[in-house]
């Protein structure tokens, strides 16, 4: 069987990389968007762009061990597989409530070497196909 290892500095560069450049930066549309960015990146290259495991939610397929990056993020969260530090989650970006749901800001720069041109080809596209969305349309997107 093929194991896959989670990366979970490229997972929260990812997860800097939209809250930068997406148009409603919450945690719903940041997790929505790197899912659609990874199945295309699947479909197209044959892998995953972070090497998570998406498990089904009500609202959707998430990837679970960048939503824990988010939730620590939160303050809700719990240990991270694979080496990442909290303080290193903690110093790159901050999660806060605003009117009915959360914001992901980003508080230093992407490092987007961890990037190949495929996964932020992939990224960008997922932004550009469903940044502007609202939560219900979101939603009503049926994963393939």
């Amino acid at each position: 069987m093929l194991k896959i290892r989670f990366d979970s500095e490229k997972a929260l560069e990812a997860i800097l990389y939209v809250a930068s450049k997406a148009p409603v930066p919450d945690i719903y549309h940041v997790g929505k968007i790197l899912y659609y960015a990874d199945r295309a990146h699947l479909e197209r290259y044959g892998r995953l762009i972070t090497g998570d495991e998406y498990k089904a939610m009500k609202d959707g397929p998430v990837a679970e061990n960048t939503y824990d990056i988010i939730k620590i993020a939160q303050g809700k969260g719990r240990f991270i597989p694979n080496g990442i530090k909290v303080e290193d989650i903690m110093s790159a970006l901050r999660v806060y409530e605003k009117v009915h749901n959360y914001r992901v800001e980003p508080l230093r720069p992407v490092d987007d070497e961890v990037f190949s041109d495929s996964d932020l080809k992939c990224i960008d596209e997922a932004i550009d196909m469903i940044g502007k969305l609202s939560f219900g349309q979101i939603r009503e997107m049926k994963p393939r």
